[in-house]
């Protein structure tokens, strides 16, 4: 483990480029088991000069870096996993990420924040005037530079990533076109405290954006703030027309038609609160509650998760889908789930004071009632919308949660 420390991030700190880690014309290296903290950027390479390629980067930690891995330019074949990166102004910056692929998985981003801008440097415009508040967003990924050379874009992919921010200029992703060949994100947890994740900036800009092509499989959208958008995108960067996408169903067809792409394909998403056990002390394990135990699709070649199904997000959990917290409610059955009208539950002869509760995806109490009568239960479900519960039955000091989804037929 080496401690590398330096200049504080900032945008005068920018025009200095301090990384405490050049890579130029690299081949099979290995950067793991360090931490980064205040340099301007942990490790960088030259924009469009040199090639490095076949590079491994895990087991780091990024704190206060202006970019935290900088893989601009020609980079092949680097593998970025289980970093922990706080508070940066661009946690992942691949801008232009030309030849590739680049992989990133299983790393957690977190505390972005905006910054004061220097009279010179691109402050953020976001969908009002600012006036001369002149103040630049921190993202979890940078990608877009508006290169103009001949080498062939990269693919980009992330998978299983855990994205927190909660400062108003903190975003997990801008985007304004798509540098990339293809960008594929599968089993991430996007997450805002206050705001929407997700900004797009100029994206109905046509000659620009009308092969805009991103995928999104089972990934999880949310903002704790339940009045926030999942998405917000500008129609034309210098205008101030922008769509709001309060629904994670609905955004494919909102960025499809907005940017006249039929290339966005956002597949399965979720809309879930994760319940990390504290995020302001960095605890983004999943509580025994989170509906994104379980929750994501297998992905060829990644086989480190636990369970049946690898979890959403970073921080794959021990707990299993159902969590018994003793064995007095060992033997319950649940049946059918899905379920469209009525929940059977068979319980353990133990008595007839058996407690239910049904919660929403955000945590909210939506259903209470009692067992009055032995071994048979049966709760009607027709009163609940389509989708994701937790069912919590307490018995005696035990307690089971168990995931139910509702259908209609």
């Amino acid at each position: 483990m080496h401690t590398i420390l330096g200049t504080i991030s900032s945008s005068r700190g920018r025009a200095v480029e301090s990384a405490a880690i050049f890579t130029d014309l690299a081949n099979q290296s290995v950067i793991r088991d360090n931490h980064f903290d205040g340099v301007n950027s942990g490790i960088e390479s030259y924009f469009d000069t040199g090639f490095n390629e076949e590079i491994d980067i895990y087991n780091n930690t990024f704190i206060d870096n202006f970019d935290a891995i900088e893989c601009d330019g020609l980079w092949s074949n680097v593998r970025v996993w289980n970093n922990e990166i706080i508070r940066p102004m661009a946690g992942i910056s691949a801008a232009p990420p030309v030849i590739g692929p680049r992989y990133f998985f299983r790393n957690t981003f977190h505390g972005m924040k905006g910054r004061a801008n220097e009279q010179d440097d691109p402050y953020f415009i976001g969908c009002n005037p600012i006036g001369t508040n002149y103040r630049g967003q921190g993202i979890g990924i940078k990608t877009n530079s508006e290169y103009r050379g001949s080498l062939p874009p990269g693919n980009l992919y992330f998978f299983n990533n855990t994205f927190y921010a909660e400062d108003t200029l903190g975003f997990v992703f801008t985007s304004w076109t798509s540098e990339w060949r293809k960008a594929l994100f599968i089993n991430n947890a996007f997450s805002h405290q206050v705001r929407q994740p997700f900004y797009y900036f100029d994206l109905a800009n046509n000659p620009a954006n009308g092969a805009f092509q991103i995928s999104s499989i089972n990934d999880n959208y949310f903002s704790y703030n339940s009045s926030s958008p999942i998405a917000v995108v500008k129609h034309i960067h210098g205008q101030y027309n922008c769509t709001s996408i309060p629904n994670v169903n609905t955004l494919q067809s909102n960025l499809s038609s907005i940017s006249g792409s039929p290339n966005i394909v956002i597949q399965n998403p979720m809309q879930n609160n994760p319940f990390f056990t504290s995020t302001s002390i960095g605890g983004f394990e999943l509580n025994s509650n989170s509906p994104l135990i379980d929750a994501g699709v297998k992905i060829q070649g990644f086989y480190d998760y636990k369970g049946n199904r690898p979890d959403i997000g970073a921080k794959e959990s021990s707990f299993p889908v159902s969590v018994t917290e003793n064995n007095a409610l060992d033997n319950v059955k649940i049946y059918p789930n899905p379920t469209s009208e009525w929940l059977h539950i068979e319980l353990p002869d133990l008595g007839d004071d058996f407690t239910f509760k049904i919660y929403n995806t955000m945590g909210q109490r939506i259903m209470t009632s009692n067992s009055n009568q032995k071994n048979q239960y049966r709760m009607e479900m027709n009163q609940l919308i389509e989708g994701l519960y937790l069912l919590e039955i307490n018995y005696n000091g035990s307690k089971l949660i168990h995931k139910i989804i509702k259908i209609s037929f």
